[in-house]
């Protein structure tokens, strides 16, 4: 839905202008993190994506990196924000998670995220979501094929402090430390997405210097409404109807059988319904999917063709 503008228009020059800020504050926490990760996974296949909040988990800035991670981060934002609260974001503090049933995608994806603060408040939050390559499990690498139930994936953690006021929370990394197979590698790449979100901050606090809390706030409200009358033109442009897909997975790595996924589309005016209900029953085997991988599989798509 439309966010109610609380104060009045920004013009289109000097909003595009922090549309464009914010997009290449998010590109900086991507180059951070690819320049000083320990991980191939970072700095060659680019597993991971950067993203800005504001106070309420809503994403309004990100760049081109991985779309389904920008699909999922929001659930997980906003169900990290129900969970601990914000006023558990203290400065210089740093949360993570990786639980799939919190929002996240599956357990390597892990979000690490903090509070941007603006005259003793928060105006907003910095964030990224990157696949770490190693978290234990039954499996090196922790994607086990065979794996029948999430406890043999990993170690999965709940929004957790690992960082208080800029100081190290010794407990939570030695913890994580002790259950990944490569614990320098995680280091290393930990180290990269806490310094992105560094870099990010930095830039956060020049923008919130140069046009002031206010501005940006409205700003980035005027944005999330701008575009959700793009989505909703760009839909009201295709045909109503309802439209078939299907697919199949050959098996679920447990048991031989192949697992069909039907989608049934509605179009209809400027709104899209994308119902599953007609899939196959949930695997033994880990092919299956959360309802935010659906949904962020569901806005990749719609990105794809409009």
């Amino acid at each position: 839905m439309a966010i109610q503008q609380r104060t009045e228009q920004i013009d289109p020059v000097t909003l595009s202008v922090i549309n464009n800020a914010f997009v290449n504050v998010c590109r900086e926490m991507g180059t951070a993190m690819m320049r000083t990760s320990y991980s191939p996974i970072f700095n060659e296949g680019l597993d991971f994506s950067c993203m800005m909040f504001n106070t309420r988990g809503d994403l309004i800035g990100q760049a081109e990196f991985c779309p389904t991670m920008l699909g999922s981060c929001q659930y997980a934002m906003k169900w990290m924000l129900d969970e601990v609260g914000l006023d558990a974001f203290g400065p210089g503090d740093v949360y993570i998670h990786n639980d799939p049933y919190r929002g996240q995608c599956h357990m390597p994806e892990h979000l690490v995220v903090k509070a941007v603060y603006h005259e003793g408040k928060i105006w907003g939050f910095v964030g990224n979501i990157a696949h770490v390559g190693e978290i234990g499990g039954m499996a090196p690498g922790s994607f086990a094929a065979d794996a029948t139930e999430v406890y043999q994936e990993g170690l999965r953690l709940p929004p957790l402090k690992i960082m208080d006021g800029g100081e190290y929370v010794k407990d939570i990394w030695r913890i994580v430390l002790a259950n990944h197979r490569t614990p320098k590698t995680t280091w290393g790449d930990y180290h990269a997405m806490i310094g992105s979100l560094n870099v990010a901050e930095e830039r956060v606090q020049e923008l919130l210097a140069k046009y002031g809390a206010e501005t940006l706030t409205n700003a980035s409200d005027q944005l999330l409404d701008y575009s959700e009358r793009f989505m909703r033109a760009e839909i009201a442009e295709m045909p109503d109807g309802v439209y078939y897909a299907q697919d199949q997975m050959e098996d679920d790595g447990v048991t031989q059988r192949p697992y069909w996924m039907r989608l049934r589309l509605t179009i209809r005016g400027d709104e899209a319904i994308c119902d599953w209900t007609d899939s196959d029953d949930q695997a033994k085997g880990p092919v299956n999917a959360t309802f935010v991988v659906t949904a962020a599989a569901c806005y990749s798509g719609f990105l794809h063709v409009v």
